[in-house]
């Protein structure tokens, strides 16, 4: 777990960042049955850390409106996760979680001194010490247990299967739910045609259902050598292009789009990295189905109340009216775009957002009066999941009043795998 708010966390990591991770989690079985054992023994330990890596993201993510109270009970469900790291941790021999246990007890402490009157804002401020030792013994007792990294050629411990798809969907409509770390109801296969795409989130982390549709000939499994093969992901999008699919929803919400989907093989990923950094595809958030021929009558083209149309490699700078409304988006470019949707924190510019994607590797400059933060100045608002050349679709939106941006954060294969975003992909979003 790289932090509770980390900055690498959020900042312009895009697919990159995401296909670098993967190298690390290609999971192989073993055939030795001794082997097997000590193997079960740390997908356990890693499966237990990553429940307390959630449990430690939910604490310290508390809605603004929570109390002390509220902050008291997430503590304890903190407290039943490091439990059970303990005991998984007892099989397994060059686990380091003394640290981690200690860390979580200071926190434990900590979180019982602080004053019911104080505001959850003060608690956590009051926590941030304590919090970040969790994160930095977290981090050592993950390591020492072999959940990363594992040699090539060999099973890493705890990781994940990609997501299994059900039974096959009805034509018109696609229901997904996200949960940690898995797409529930995503058919095995689809009718083509235009298609009503939700993504409902109930999970305690954003989660988004981006689709890929694989090139002809091309196969899921070379897919996924591809992206463990190339660490800028160009590689794997020379196989696939935009297919459709939801952007990132925040944790309790969902998102709707609308798309033709068209006969062939699909991929759907989740790229959101969490405060571990991980990608949630490579915890199983990914998943392949086939798109069929419909036999049902096409579906009316909805009526846009406004379009907004990506170029190589920007966004119009656009402003939307309060309200559900339909939103037709146009890729005009010569490469796959997305249309991330964040909604801006109070304060913040769109020139700051821009100039931070510009130059991604220096720190952000506090705005005055505030110190510097590690947490990322907007929060995710959902979007269009990924749109190839040439193609359109449509979002259903309804934003609440305030200032949003626009981001792409595919990767160019021109310039290395740099994110569209780094390129100038930062359109300005207005909603009044």
């Amino acid at each position: 777990m790289q932090g509770i708010g980390k900055f690498g966390r959020w900042r312009l990591l895009g697919f990159v960042a995401v296909i670098a991770a993967i190298l690390s989690l290609a999971a192989i079985a073993c055939s030795d049955d001794d082997d097997a054992s000590v193997d079960d023994a740390q997908a356990v330990l890693c499966g237990d850390l990553e429940s307390l890596d959630a449990s430690l993201q939910a604490l310290a993510n508390l809605s603004s409106d929570s109390t002390v109270d509220d902050l008291k009970s997430a503590r304890d469900d903190v407290g039943t996760a490091m439990d059970d790291v303990r005991s998984s941790a007892e099989d397994v021999q060059d686990a380091k979680v003394d640290e981690l246990d200690s860390a979580y007890s200071e926190l434990d402490n900590a979180i019982t001194d602080v004053d019911d009157e104080a505001t959850l804002s003060e608690a956590l401020a009051e926590l941030q010490p304590e919090l970040d030792a969790v994160d930095a013994a977290w981090d050592e007792a993950f390591t020492s247990a072999a959940c990363l990294a594992a040699p090539t050629g060999e099973a890493t411990p705890g990781a994940t299967e990609p997501s299994e798809t059900s039974e096959p969907g009805v034509a018109g409509s696609m229901d997904i739910t996200a949960v940690e770390f898995a797409f529930e109801g995503l058919p095995s296969t689809q009718p083509g045609g235009l298609t009503t795409i939700s993504l409902n989130n109930i999970g305690v982390e954003d989660h988004q259902a981006m689709f890929l549709k694989l090139n002809d000939g091309a196969t899921f499994e070379q897919f996924q050598s591809a992206l463990q093969a190339d660490e800028t992901g160009v590689q794997a999008l020379t196989l696939a292009s935009g297919g459709g699919g939801v952007n990132v929803q925040p944790p309790g919400e969902s998102g709707q789009v609308v798309y033709d989907l068209t006969e062939g093989s699909y991929v759907a990923l989740c790229f959101v990295s969490g405060a571990d950094d991980i990608p949630h595809l490579a915890k199983g958030m990914i998943a392949s189905f086939e798109v069929t021929p419909s036999e049902e009558t096409p579906a009316e083209i909805p009526a846009p109340d406004s379009t907004i149309t990506a170029a190589d490699f920007s966004f119009p700078d656009t402003a939307l009216a309060t309200g559900e409304q339909t939103v037709q988006v146009v890729n005009s470019g010569a490469q796959n775009h997305e249309f991330t949707i964040v909604k801006l924190n109070e304060g913040v510019t769109i020139d700051q957002v821009r100039a931070m994607f510009a130059t991604p590797d220096e720190e952000p400059t506090p705005l005055p009066g505030e110190t510097p933060t590690d947490e990322p100045p907007f929060t995710s608002a959902g979007g269009f999941g990924a749109l190839a050349p040439g193609e359109d679709g449509y979002m259903i939106l309804d934003l609440e009043p305030g200032n949003y941006a626009l981001l792409c954060f595919f990767p160019d294969p021109n310039q290395g795998g740099a994110p569209h975003a780094a390129l100038g992909m930062v359109g300005s979003l207005t909603v009044q």
